[in-house]
């Protein structure tokens, strides 16, 4: 899921910065005459590209971490753990993991580790997609 809500957003954002570069004006760049035209367009599409992959990034991670949590919990709680009941494990499941975590140690619990994963995924979705864009575009320089 983190994938596709990560190009979903990234193409959201890029659309949203294109709409706001054309109502400020910053779109009359391609009026400019000569090799310096080339070059500020690219450092632009660069800096687009940049910021709305860092967006896309963010928003999946902050949408998937406590999908992540949750996976992390079910996959790491050690076998033949018994409770005060003697039931063999601790989390039957994702939704009875859900709902032992935000009722035991709040929502806030569900995204522990946000701060890290959404730092990360920032700088890996801007360098990620300002590549993409450049090489899917034909110049990579």
């Amino acid at each position: 899921p983190y994938d596709a809500l990560e190009f979903g957003f990234y193409e959201l954002s890029r659309q949203v910065i294109t709409r706001y570069r054309r109502r400020q004006g910053s779109g009359d760049a391609t009026n400019a005459k000569g090799a310096g035209k080339a070059k500020s367009e690219s450092s632009e599409d660069d800096l687009e590209s940049a910021l709305a992959g860092a967006v896309g990034a963010l928003v999946a991670a902050v949408i998937t971490t406590p999908l992540d949590v949750v996976r992390t919990r079910l996959m790491t709680q050690p076998a033949g753990v018994t409770d005060l009941y003697k039931n063999a494990v601790l989390y039957s499941g994702v939704g009875d993991c859900l709902q032992k975590i935000v009722c035991t140690e709040g929502v806030s619990a569900l995204f522990s580790g946000l701060r890290e994963r959404a730092l990360i995924a920032s700088i890996g979705g801007a360098i990620w997609f300002t590549a993409y864009e450049r090489l899917s575009l034909g110049h990579a320089d």
